[in-house]
């Protein structure tokens, strides 16, 4: 709750998001309830209880949902880019995934003799710092299929404050339009060419597989992301499903940066402790 309060406080936000609304609750106590709801991947009803335990008393589980509905998306985008906490990098990478809409388990799929998903899976990519993990942007689509992933390099590109020299990205990202505008700036692109490139691309553009490898760390982002906080939403509507999955990328930036300052006070006391030994000696 210190770590939350913390951030919030740099965002800056109000305490009350309308000046006409009821005064009861402030927009800092509902948004890290929500926070917590995801992190600790409870239902809204189990979130009012434990509210209880903590003694914010009065507070329907009713009140976070509809608090949840009427908050805007650049909110939660704000919130995402001061949770980043770095100005330039070195290596950034770029990738897509599917988020389920249900969560049925194996077993009723098999008993019912469904051999595909009963909805289509949202989209959700994200630009990522290939040396700390976190997320520097997001990009979510409503259907996983039907939009190729080119479409959501742009907007990656431009909601990330972060300057970076090189970028990342798979086969799917092969276009010379993008590969131009990377070159203008200064950024070095590591990029497979497609299969059916003709020679006349295969002498214009070249492919470090060194540099490439180094941003296989996309992949494990999208592993312990998945690990953390499950492969799936519970909500029906999208804009909450959004609102989801940008609280999912929110902690799991805290969680970089604050467990990355640990391990570097962790290094500096294991310094202190072995010159302290050395002079002892």
């Amino acid at each position: 709750l210190n770590k939350l309060n913390c951030f919030l406080r740099q965002t800056k936000i109000p305490f009350y998001l309308h000046k006409m609304g009821p005064k009861k609750f402030t927009s800092w106590k509902l948004i890290k309830l929500f926070l917590l709801r995801e992190k600790f991947k409870m239902s809204y009803r189990d979130i009012a209880e434990f509210c209880e335990f903590v003694g914010v008393k009065e507070i329907h589980f009713t009140t976070l949902h509809k608090f949840v509905q009427r908050i805007p998306q650049g909110l939660w985008e704000l919130l995402q880019l001061f949770s980043v906490k770095l100005e330039s990098v070195e290596l950034v990478a770029v990738d897509s995934t599917g988020i389920s809409k249900t969560n049925a388990s194996k077993h009723f799929l098999w008993r019912i003799h469904r051999k595909g998903p009963d909805k289509q899976a949202l989209k959700l990519s994200i630009l990522v710092d290939c040396k700390s993990n976190c997320i520097l942007s997001t990009r979510i689509r409503s259907c996983f299929f039907g939009s190729h992933d080119i479409k959501d390099v742009m907007p990656l590109l431009r909601k990330s404050k972060v300057k970076f020299k090189k970028f990342r990205g798979d086969m799917a990202y092969d276009a010379d339009w993008l590969r131009m505008f990377l070159k203008e700036r200064n950024i070095q692109v590591a990029i497979p060419l497609r299969k059916n490139s003709s020679k006349k691309r295969l002498r214009k553009f070249d492919f470090d597989k060194k540099e490439y490898a180094k941003g296989s760390n996309v992949e494990s982002t999208f592993s312990s992301f998945k690990r953390k906080y499950g492969n799936n939403v519970n909500s029906k509507k999208f804009k909450m499903q959004k609102a989801q999955l940008l609280c999912r990328t929110i902690l799991h930036n805290l969680d970089r940066i604050f467990n990355l300052i640990y391990y570097r006070l962790f290094l500096l006391d294991l310094i202190i402790i072995t010159s302290s030994d050395e002079t002892l000696k």
